[in-house]
């Protein structure tokens, strides 16, 4: 019998990769989730890319994290939600932490420079997609 591939199971073996901007930032990881878990790519459905911390920035300043990822994921087909199940890929906001990030069992795991990060507290969604 096969395993399936759970968001906590993909977020440990992305754990093990270095953190590159514009590759295995928390937007990429999420959309490597989503090509894995939904068949098809939100990230390849934007117009806008960068490359760099400052390219992320610079991007950021023109199209903040929610409106970049909802423009993605309506161009990718993905539909908004309510209510977050496991799976679901979501911009949340975490303390001061804004970030893309994926339901995981009880929890949001999201890629960051120092490895990956989880929360189970209450988080700040503004936008929530499923595929």
């Amino acid at each position: 019998m096969a395993d399936i591939l759970t968001p906590e199971r993909f977020f440990l073996d992305a754990s093990a990769e270095r953190f590159e901007w514009g590759e295995n930032d928390c937007v990429h990881i999420a959309d490597r989730w989503a090509t894995v878990h939904f068949g098809r790519s939100f990230v390849e459905h934007s117009a806008q890319r960068y490359h760099s911390e400052a390219g992320a920035i610079v991007m950021a300043l023109a199209w903040p994290l929610p409106v970049w990822v909802a423009r993605a994921m309506r161009r990718a087909g993905f539909w908004r939600v309510n209510e977050a199940a496991p799976g679901d890929i979501g911009v949340i906001v975490h303390g001061r932490l804004m970030v893309c990030a994926v339901r995981g069992s009880g929890m949001w795991l999201y890629r960051q420079n120092r490895g990956v990060g989880g929360t189970r507290e209450d988080v700040r969604v503004l936008g929530l997609w499923r595929g």
